[in-house]
């Protein structure tokens, strides 16, 4: 099964429509991605019938998060679920590269019952072995991995492995730099149930006055990516090969 992790109403109807069987629902995922608007899960649900997980991170950076912040997330988290999230998407580390239990026993029993995913702050983890039990220990669905490097094919040694110790108690999703090339490597290796990936191409749009940098910095050119329905199509086949 595939989830593909959108930012825009734009990018989740060509999601739904190349055949994704989950959406991860984020804001900003030129810098990662951070919490969405509750305008925008409300237009997916008025339109779809499809599982919408939401990205709970208040801002860009790391995963360490002050009191304030912790109380926001919470704050967003009990906003999502009376508006019809079906899942979320959460992480919070200390400053040694460990889970922040605290942290996240707050966010979860807010959560739940809801699918609890971790996301990709486990790659910033010290122990992977060791923060995998816990997330178990915690109550958390899933894990989002690449794998602790760069992209999920490199990274696919590991997401094997943490596939093997979870055996079956915790789901282990494979993402980042997921393409249509190295998708069936991924799948085959890792034997993962859902693979994430973006799906994402540059929509070409030019500012009518490109003399101020009033984004990321030393871009007055701003890209925006959608997804492609092209992309999520040929996977969700190569998926459905790989279960038949």
């Amino acid at each position: 099964m595939i989830e593909v992790c959108i930012d825009s109403f734009k990018s989740a109807r060509n999601a739904v429509e190349g055949g994704a069987d989950r959406l991860e629902v984020c804001h900003n995922l030129v810098i990662g991605g951070t919490t969405p608007s509750i305008g925008l899960l409300r237009l997916i649900k008025e339109h779809y019938d499809i599982p919408c997980h939401i990205l709970i991170r208040p801002r860009y950076g790391d995963f360490v998060y002050s009191e304030e912040e912790i109380l926001e997330m919470i704050e967003d988290i009990k906003l999502f679920k009376a508006h019809g999230a079906d899942g979320f998407v959460i992480g919070a580390l200390d400053k040694e590269g460990y889970l922040d239990k605290r942290a996240l026993k707050r966010l979860i029993e807010v959560a739940k019952p809801t699918y609890i995913t971790f996301h990709r702050a486990f790659d910033q983890v010290q122990s992977p072995e060791l923060c995998l039990e816990e997330l178990i220990n915690l109550g958390v669905d899933c894990i989002l991995t690449s794998g602790q490097m760069s992209n999920a094919y490199e990274g696919k040694e590991l997401i094997k492995e943490l596939v093997r110790l979870a055996n079956g108690r915790i789901s282990i999703m494979p993402g980042a730099g997921i393409t249509t090339d190295n998708f069936m490597e991924i799948k085959q290796e890792t034997t993962a149930d859902f693979i994430h990936f973006s799906a994402k191409k540059v929509e070409e749009k030019k500012s009518p006055n490109l003399k101020v940098d009033v984004g990321l910095q030393g871009k007055k050119h701003q890209p925006i990516y959608i997804t492609d329905t092209e992309i999520v199509k040929i996977i969700k086949e190569l998926d459905e090969k790989i279960v038949k």
